[in-house]
């Protein structure tokens, strides 16, 4: 009697550590399901940072190019090359549009900066990427090789101890 009460008690426990190591497992699952979470919003988080800084950077642009050509069109009278009749007049003419350009090419110069440093980046990670895949492969030939190498090797040895007839 006392065996099998002694049983009964032992398949008990068994059964709770059973119990309590499939517990542990699922709280250990949705911790990481938590977390891949929680990282994935902070990405999306920095991406949209980023892009609604872009997008300041480009109003801001926006703005100081009309504010500028606004100031300019005050301080100078607004000529068309039409009415353009002395040298004075062409002057300030070359002068008003010197400065919208300027403006506009430094706009353009920055986001078209922006963007090749972005393919430059991309290019760099993917030259990676193939320095990676060509270490991999290698390693898979070398690997190949040496056990090519052995099994020729241990049949040269197990040949050497047998004298081989052509009879046979």
């Amino acid at each position: 009697m006392k065996k099998k009460y002694q049983v009964i008690i032992n398949q008990i426990i068994y059964n709770k550590s059973k119990s309590s190591k499939l517990i542990k497992n699922l709280i250990k699952q949705t911790n990481k399901v938590k977390k891949s979470r929680i990282i994935r919003k902070r990405k999306l988080n920095q991406i949209k940072s980023s892009q609604i800084n872009k997008l300041k950077e480009l109003y801001f642009f926006k703005f100081i190019f009309i504010f500028k050509s606004i100031t300019i069109h005050n301080k100078q009278n607004v000529f068309t090359q039409d009415q353009v009749s002395n040298l004075r007049d062409q002057c300030t003419l070359l002068k008003k549009n010197q400065s919208l350009i300027r403006i506009h090419h430094q706009y353009n110069f920055h986001f078209l900066n922006i963007q090749e440093k972005n393919i430059f980046n991309q290019l760099i990670s993917e030259k990676e990427k193939m320095k990676k895949k060509y270490e991999i492969i290698r390693n898979q030939l070398k690997n190949k090789q040496q056990n090519q190498n052995f099994k020729i090797k241990t049949f040269v040895k197990l040949t050497k101890g047998k004298k081989c007839t052509q009879a046979e």
